[in-house]
């Protein structure tokens, strides 16, 4: 099968800015939706959301869970923390982590390179 370059790399794109809207959609959700969210808003400067991707029955399909939290979790694969500012819209990356067995696939010079999940995995094996 003979691929189009540009079409390929037009598609790559279109599905990483789609995925990178339905991680901080969750995470606004998250923050602005879940009752503890609001609950810790109200007792804490900044919380933490965490998320992590899990299996359905079927095998197939995946489900994104979203924590909100008062404390820093321990980094672990398949998971993302994002810090979020009480009452506001400012969220930011403490890490994205994909599966351990898929860590190459995010280096730099490769079609599917992402800086910040290269700075995360960096993060995650010195500690």
């Amino acid at each position: 099968m003979k691929l189009n370059r540009l079409e390929t790399h037009d598609r790559l794109l279109h599905f990483k800015k789609d995925q990178e809207a339905n991680i901080f959609q969750g995470a606004e959700d998250c923050l602005k939706k879940n009752p503890d969210s609001l609950f810790f808003q109200s007792k804490s400067p900044y919380i933490y959301i965490f998320a992590h991707p899990r299996t359905c029955d079927d095998g197939v399909t995946k489900k994104m869970f979203w924590q909100p939290r008062l404390w820093k979790p321990k980094a672990q694969t398949n998971s993302y923390l994002f810090r979020a500012k009480s009452n506001t819209d400012i969220i930011e990356i403490c890490w994205l982590l994909p599966p351990k067995e898929l860590w190459n696939q995010y280096i730099l010079d490769n079609v599917t390179e992402h800086k910040e999940v290269l700075w995360s995995i960096f993060i995650i094996e010195i500690n």
